[in-house]
């Protein structure tokens, strides 16, 4: 006998038949209750929202509470990267939009933590430093485009623009 056969003593096996499945086909689904729970109440959480209670209230953990200002923050930045990436053509992949929310999200915790030690508050500076690195590599990653600036103007260019504003009136 293998050992992943029933076993052949007195409590083993269904001897007796007491388990039979008495519905052979057609078998109505029911719902079963959680703990803490009413039957029906859908328990699907999203990510970055708070977890739903757990039976003894304590809430489970999450990355950033999106109803924080540093939570609304990195929502926008979120936006504002995917919009950049969008504007040069490129499509939003699924590892792309991960990347675009881990950076959003370190950006806008070092803008909290640098406010925060602006105000006075006490906050470590080696973390601040390398918070500030990895959320620029992270934002470097993207590969964002560069923001359009004006075409720099060589002195004598500058010189005839000005000349040219004290000539008109």
């Amino acid at each position: 006998m293998g050992l992943d056969a029933t076993p052949q003593r007195a409590f083993g096996g269904d001897q007796h038949g007491v388990r039979i499945d008495l519905q052979g086909r057609d078998a109505e689904l029911f719902q079963v209750r959680r703990p803490g729970l009413l039957v029906g109440k859908v328990t699907v959480g999203m990510f970055g929202e708070p977890g739903l209670p757990q039976a003894d209230g304590r809430r489970s953990p999450v990355r950033i509470d999106y109803r924080k200002r540093v939570g609304k923050r990195a929502r926008e930045l979120g936006q504002h990267f995917t919009a950049a990436v969008d504007a040069v053509g490129r499509e939003v992949t699924i590892e792309l939009a991960a990347a675009i929310g881990g950076a959003a999200e370190l950006v806008a915790l070092v803008e909290d933590m640098r406010a925060r030690a602006l105000r006075g508050v006490d906050v470590n500076s080696d973390d601040l430093v390398r918070m500030q690195r990895l959320a620029d590599l992270s934002v470097r990653r993207l590969n964002l485009p560069a923001a359009a600036s004006k075409p720099a103007l060589d002195p004598l260019s500058y010189a005839r623009s000005l000349d040219d504003e004290g000539a008109a009136p």
